[in-house]
């Protein structure tokens, strides 16, 4: 009989493994920890890093949402033992999860951080024809200039550093002035490990993957989906379906260099949890092409969220798991006030609590999470609209690109 899960989200894995200084979005990312509440079983257990208040657990159970045994804060010796289940493994999260009673079957540490590294993901590109055509990964200047020479200094370029996800430190320059502008980062960049400079893509639409490495070696629960992100990197969303024209017209090709990378990754001796990212980007000539595993996430993905949750509550639908900052919605005190903000709108679930407590502060979180889910793409991006358009602000910046279905 298999050991229940603890769950623990910790969103800064990323900056750890950059060894990046995260003193100031430590409070706001703490609050992501809620999300990993849709994977939860019945007998597990959720770590999380902020208080939540209790009718956040009776809400999300009226939705059809499996309420864990246990939510927790602190350390708790008290909790049976059970499996330890992080975003991503560093040494804060094993802590986490032993002082909860958790084992931790982990990677390497080095394996971890060399897999997560844009430079590993770079060299696979080179010899796997991935990626996107002319990227060079730079560990100094010298490195940059000559990446520079070989590129012909075309602009756009775009720079991403070696850690870090959501468009963390993706700087776009588009001529000498702003490069030079730019040096700062860039030494800062070199400072953390090097970063990847490549050619700026007209990109047409983000695609991801999500998968299992089991520690024999297998791969299991390959999933592809469409992920939505603004014109900096970060991410605001992910679509799957069971019908996408705009993801099936690459499927062969996702799956054929998703099991090359995740080959990969075995090889190198990683196991557990794992995404890849690409895009659909136009070239000059107007001609459609996959830029295929831009960036290896040895981690979690929220794809894996938003899968946990449609196959809880909506299997077989049409889903979309969608964040919103705080500047852009307001949310009301209560789940009885919320439940009339959707009125009529029974297709909406709100992951995230509409109040988290930080010390003795209940504040709105940071960014919101929605998911929708509907039986057609029309009436799931129609529902989006409707409940963005009663709980922003202001209005869109821009339209989502969808397909005709």
């Amino acid at each position: 009989m298999s050991l229940p899960k603890t769950y623990y989200l910790d969103p800064l894995f990323d900056l750890f493994l950059g060894g990046y200084p995260f003193d100031k979005v430590r409070r706001s990312s703490s609050e992501m920890s809620v999300l990993f509440y849709a994977c939860c079983s019945k007998s597990d257990t959720l770590i999380l890093d902020c208080d939540v208040p209790e009718d956040y657990a009776f809400y999300l159970s009226d939705t059809g949402l499996c309420r864990p045994a246990n939510i927790i804060r602190k350390k708790s010796a008290d909790l049976p033992q059970s499996t330890g289940i992080p975003w991503g493994w560093s040494a804060h999260a094993a802590e986490r999860l032993r002082g909860c009673n958790a084992a931790c079957d982990m990677p390497d540490w080095e394996i971890v951080k060399k897999v997560n590294n844009r430079r590993f993901c770079n060299q696979l590109g080179i010899h796997h024809s991935f990626g996107v055509p002319g990227s060079f990964f730079c560990e100094s200047e010298t490195a940059l200039d000559k990446a520079r020479a070989k590129l012909n200094t075309t602009f756009p370029l775009v720079i991403k550093p070696a850690f870090g996800g959501s468009g963390f430190g993706m700087k776009v320059v588009h001529s000498e002035s702003e490069m030079y502008a730019q040096m700062t980062h860039i030494r800062n960049c070199i400072d953390h490990g090097g970063f990847v400079l490549e050619p700026w893509c007209k990109r047409v639409c983000d695609l991801s993957t999500n998968c299992i490495i089991k520690k024999d070696g297998s791969i299991d629960l390959v999933r592809h989906q469409r992920l939505f992100s603004n014109d900096f990197g970060a991410f605001f969303g992910i679509y799957c379906a069971p019908v996408d024209p705009a993801l099936d017209k690459w499927s062969d090709e996702l799956e054929r260099t998703a099991l090359i990378t995740a080959k990969e990754l075995v090889h190198e001796g990683y196991y557990g949890p794992a995404g890849f990212d690409h895009f659909v980007y136009t070239t000059v000539t107007g001609e459609e092409c996959l830029a295929p595993v831009i960036e290896i996430n040895g981690r979690h993905v929220m794809s894996h969220v938003a899968h946990a949750v449609r196959n809880q509550i909506a299997p077989g639908k049409y889903g979309f798991l969608r964040m919103i900052s705080k500047k852009r919605c307001t949310l009301p005190q209560t789940y009885a006030e919320w439940n009339r903000l959707i009125s009529g709108l029974n297709n909406v679930v709100l992951l995230t609590p509409l109040r988290i407590c930080h010390d003795r502060d209940w504040v709105q979180p940071s960014r919101t999470a929605l998911f929708i889910f509907a039986d057609s793409e029309s009436e799931l991006f129609e529902t989006d609209s409707t409940v963005r358009a009663r709980i922003e602000r202001f209005p869109a910046v821009g339209k989502l690109v969808i397909s005709n279905v």
